[in-house]
């Protein structure tokens, strides 16, 4: 590519350089006369410079030009390269740039106007608080207006009328428990927050001492009602299967109410939240003097307590109905409802029997295993399980069936008990580590409350004794020959199972019957070997 060049001449000292800049050729390179358009030069005459472009080739070999600048369009000569620029002499053009480039950087002077003070920053983060405190009285006080609106609606639009005709439903008070004492109790609490704010200031008004005197009375309500907030929703769910009922709901709520009765019905559930955060931001918002923060701390704490019952109560009522459902789907009458009882898991493993594999289906509990077969498959959830056997938590054991067989059982574990045990295969990894979890879980738990109440009742935790554990049968498609003679089986030699170590034998090598502590000293088949030391 080509570069350009610009000639500059000065009238001063009739000098001729080339510049690689033609934007900026402000001075003359020899004697260092400003060539801007006001500078003076030397003699007080303006100085002149003449630019001209040059087309300059890569070599940048320029012949020397003729002395008149009627030749100035013939090839410039080459100028010599330097090795540094000559220092540039000190003079009165220096110093008054060096005066004008100072007194440009001093500030502007600010226009003449009123000076105004800023408020002290404690001031505002003051003026703030006080804000936004006033801000949340006033949102408490409007959601309790509203919510005590909506229950006085659901008791006047729904309950009241169902009462005097149930609409072919059975029970229809069911579905709304004890709403009408949260109704009362709610409506001392409004009333008590309307006097407060009548007469409201943000320094001297109390707030905290109302929820400490409602919250007892707060507590008991609330949590019955969540309680049974489940059974009511269920009740709920059967009576709206009646023709007339479900109209009934319908019509009620496209022409009065705008919402469902099952959003009416949650909004007591949702309140003791909503009143916990409200009072949590209060407290935020007030200073650590004032007259009503001790009062505000100690109802923060009581209603996160009613908070921390009413989620308790929820986990109780929905494992509560858990265990119904269950009981109700397990035939044979067995009662697993238990004021102790808590629902940990269920699932379908496939169990590993003597002859072939079946599948059942467990239900894990705190402190009970229950396993069933499928029954009659019924669109109704009673007799869906046939029920084939139970153990206590405290007697199970859990192992890895991989040491068993590694190839068989990858996907299985030892289920051990005294009364009997077995292997059971899960549908992939995740759900045997799952299950084998939750066992685990389970049994330490149980093990760690049986120590904690016998510290309780003064009782000295000593070893217990490991209980005899019943063998894990061996499948009969497994063994080919009897465990002791060796003899194969056939129609005539047939397999029987030792109920002491589990082993395959022939009848000739199990013929004695001994009586065995894990199976309540009842006499059983055991093998030769293990009659002749029973003590193993």
């Amino acid at each position: 590519c080509e570069a350009i060049a610009v000639q500059t001449m000065c009238d001063s000292c009739n000098c001729k350089e080339f510049l690689p800049n033609p934007w900026k050729p402000e001075k003359c390179i020899n004697c260092y006369h400003d060539h801007s358009p006001n500078s003076q030069t030397a003699n007080g005459q303006q100085g002149t410079a003449k630019r001209m472009l040059f087309p300059v080739a890569s070599t940048r070999n320029i012949e020397a030009s003729t002395s008149t600048e009627d030749n100035l369009s013939m090839t410039p000569p080459s100028f010599p390269k330097r090795d540094r620029l000559p220092s540039a002499p000190t003079s009165s053009n220096s110093t008054l740039n060096e005066s004008t480039s100072q007194s440009s950087r001093r500030p502007l002077p600010k226009p003449p106007g009123k000076t105004t003070t800023k408020p002290p920053q404690n001031e505002n983060q003051n003026e703030k608080a006080a804000s936004h405190r006033n801000h949340i009285v006033q949102e408490l006080l409007t959601t309790e207006r509203d919510f005590v609106k909506y229950v006085k609606t659901l008791i006047a639009e729904f309950l009241v009328p169902l009462r005097e005709d149930p609409r072919g439903a059975k029970n229809p008070e069911l579905i709304f428990s004890n709403i009408e004492q949260i109704n009362g109790i709610n409506d001392v609490l409004l009333k008590h927050l309307e006097e407060q704010m009548a007469s409201w200031n943000n320094d001297s008004t109390k707030i905290g001492n109302i929820f400490l005197e409602v919250g007892p009375y707060l507590k008991p309500y609330y949590t019955t009602y969540t309680e049974k907030y489940a059974e009511a929703q269920s009740h709920l769910t059967e009576c709206e299967k009646i023709s007339q009922f479900s109209n009934f709901i319908e019509t009620v709520t496209a022409e009065k109410t705008k919402l469902t009765v099952r959003s009416l019905m949650i909004m007591p559930i949702q309140r003791i939240p909503r009143y916990n955060l409200l009072l949590e931001d209060l407290v935020k918002h007030t200073p650590s003097d004032h007259v009503d923060m001790h009062d505000l701390e100690k109802a923060l704490k009581k209603m996160k307590s009613i908070a921390d019952d009413i989620n308790t109560a929820i986990k109780q009522g929905e494992n509560r109905q858990k265990m119904l459902i269950i009981q109700e789907s397990i035939s044979g009458g067995h009662k697993f409802l238990e004021p102790h009882r808590q629902y940990i898991r269920d699932g379908q493993l496939l169990k590993v029997c003597r002859k072939t594999n079946k599948m059942r289906w467990f239900f894990l509990f705190n402190d009970l295993l229950v396993y069933a077969s499928f029954g009659a498959l019924t669109s109704t959830i009673a007799n869906r399980f046939t029920f084939r056997g139970s153990f206590k938590i405290s007697q199970l054991r859990i192992e890895d069936a991989v040491s068993l067989d590694a190839e068989k059982f990858q996907l299985g574990f030892q289920i051990v008990s005294p009364t009997k045990s077995f292997v059971v295969l899960a549908g992939n990894m995740d759900e045997k580590v799952g299950w084998m979890l939750s066992f685990t879980t389970a049994i330490s738990n149980h093990k760690n409350k049986r120590q904690t109440f016998k510290l309780a009742q003064g009782v000295s935790i000593e070893e217990e004794a490991v209980a005899i554990e019943a063998p894990i049968w061996e499948r009969d498609s497994d063994t080919k020959n009897c465990r002791i003679c060796l003899d194969s089986f056939n129609m005539v030699k047939r397999r029987h199972h030792c109920r002491a170590c589990g082993a395959v034998v022939c009848g000739s090598c199990s013929s004695q019957k001994m009586a065995l502590p894990n199976l309540k000293n009842q006499k059983v088949r055991v093998c030769d070997n293990c009659f002749a030391t029973p003590e193993q």
